[in-house]
């Protein structure tokens, strides 16, 4: 079964889009997301005289960044609102309020008939890195001004909506 999507988040590209728990400007002007990589601890132990890695059943996975290539905005709000996101960490951990500032990050999957057939969830996510701004020329006048944002990830959910 698939559901119908509205689309109030930014698209990517035809079969993607993505949201920022209370950060709706970030969703906007997005260029590309790297996906980030699972990988899970291992010892080593003998089979048939033989050793071989297995993977530690009680160890979590651990998670790379997801990586967010965004065009600024012409006001460099989306920019502005990242650093302050940031700059709030910094100062809540001091304070004891990081998990406030710790938001959810959703990638929608569609099929070609623009149905959601799945959504990532990347639990627990803030912003570890905040590139510097590389401005672009394209053809004609117009400049893109682009920035990369690297959100630590704690955890991930896969929602699968297609049966």
């Amino acid at each position: 079964m698939t559901e119908s999507f509205n689309y109030p988040v930014s698209n990517i590209s035809n079969n993607y889009s993505i949201s920022f728990e209370g950060h709706q400007r970030l969703e906007q002007n997005i260029s590309e997301v790297t996906v980030p990589g699972i990988s899970v601890g291992f010892s080593e132990t003998f089979n048939m005289s033989k050793r071989v890695k297995v993977p530690h059943r009680s160890v979590e996975p651990e998670y790379d960044e997801l990586i967010v290539n965004f065009n600024a905005l012409e006001d460099y709000s989306n920019y502005w609102e990242v650093w302050t996101w940031i700059r709030d960490y910094k100062h809540s951990t001091r304070n004891g309020e990081m998990s406030t500032l710790m938001k959810d990050i959703t990638l929608y999957n569609y099929n070609l008939n623009k149905d959601l057939i799945r959504k990532i969830y990347y639990k627990y996510c803030f912003p570890s890195m905040l590139s510097d701004v590389t401005v672009n020329n394209t053809q004609g006048d117009t400049e893109i001004a682009i920035f990369t944002v690297n959100f630590i990830v704690n955890d991930i959910i896969v929602g699968d909506l297609l049966q």
